[in-house]
């Protein structure tokens, strides 16, 4: 336990990330070549398991008392932002020298290939659920009530981190199964934006005495640093506490990030391709090939049917082992089944 009170005495670095949606759905969108690139790739995910790694042709999700199933020809997968809390950037990355981070960012993409439609799921990173306190030989003997962004911490390498973020997300959805994973870290967010020589948002949020350069209802072209404190911001503005309002930002962030990727890729046909690149080193991802294929004309060709939120309510509370108050997200349980249940068409199994 003495491991985990040093784990959580930094959960304090709540740093949002929205860099990992923003790029990624932007570079399968515009970059067709993607699928004949060499992605980092899950090396021990053989044991991982097999209910979120794998799609299942009977699936069950398990809500309440109740267990349903859906009949649509889906694939889900999650985007995972971090916030390079842990052991990021040292030398040694495995086994004891290594401490995951926070997952700041969590998005489920649901492809639906009988409808012809795709889904967004955003999960707020403070919503309380059940998170397996894997080791760092990726056993897991235990788990704990916290914040969905803590399952991360845990593992004993990068790989390890991200199945543990799975196995929670995939947990706090009923058993939903999740078949791959991309995961990539804030140090991106101003080389993203610079990238696009800035991206335009219309100011959401009262930044007084935090940057006054950024003043609400005002309509700014982004510089890097504007960028990294509109995405990151919470704590220190006075009219804004929880993580719901920065999740907003986040979505100006990425719709701002996508127009302006369209017209920089008309003006520079490699655009993506060297964006993806220059991201690579920073990403984490299970996905083949063939995932990245698939999503990439799920983009092209498929509906989006936008994004979906859960309903809840937010409260502080001294949940981890650092005795410090944390932002809490507590769920409502009907409204994760009504939201799943849009998404995949649930019916009683």
């Amino acid at each position: 336990m003495g491991r985990r009170r040093d784990r959580h005495s930094r959960v304090n670095a709540v740093i949002a990330v929205v860099v990992a949606i923003a790029a990624v759905i932007a570079i399968f969108l515009l970059f067709d070549g993607l699928s004949r690139r060499n992605l980092k790739r899950d090396n021990d995910s053989a044991s991982a398991d097999a209910t979120t790694e794998s799609v299942t042709k009977d699936p069950v999700i398990t809500l309440g008392i109740g267990d349903y199933t859906y009949k649509d020809d889906i694939t889900n997968y999650l985007i995972i932002g971090t916030d390079h809390s842990g052991s990021y950037g040292k030398a040694e990355k495995s086994g004891d020298d290594y401490h995951g981070e926070m997952a700041d960012f969590l998005l489920i993409v649901s492809v639906d290939d009988t409808k012809g439609t795709y889904t967004l799921l955003p999960i707020d990173r403070d919503t309380m659920t059940d998170v397996p306190l894997m080791g760092t030989d990726g056993s897991t003997n235990a788990s704990a009530r916290e914040q969905i962004c803590t399952a991360h911490w845990y593992g004993g390498n990068e790989e390890q981190s991200c199945r543990n973020t799975v196995k929670t997300v995939s947990k706090y959805l009923g058993g939903l199964p999740i078949k791959g994973y991309y995961c990539l870290g804030m140090d991106s967010i101003k080389e993203i934006n610079h990238s696009v020589d800035g991206v335009t948002v219309t100011v959401h949020g009262d930044f007084t005495g935090i940057d006054d350069s950024l003043v609400e209802g005002q309509t700014i072209r982004l510089s890097d640093d504007q960028a990294f404190t509109y995405v990151h911001e919470r704590m220190n503005m006075p009219d804004d506490n929880t993580n719901s309002a920065r999740m907003q930002r986040q979505q100006d962030f990425m719709d701002g990030f996508m127009k302006a990727s369209k017209e920089e890729l008309k003006e520079n046909p490699s655009f993506a391709n060297d964006l993806y690149d220059d991201l690579m080193e920073d990403s984490v991802t299970n996905m083949t090939g063939h995932d990245v294929s698939y999503l990439i004309n799920t983009f092209a060709t498929k509906k989006s049917n936008g994004s979906l939120h859960i309903d809840g309510s937010y409260h502080e509370g001294k949940v981890l082992d650092d005795k410090e108050k944390h932002g809490i997200f507590e769920a409502d349980e009907a409204s994760v089944f009504n939201t799943l249940s849009t998404m995949l068409g649930l019916v009683e199994k």
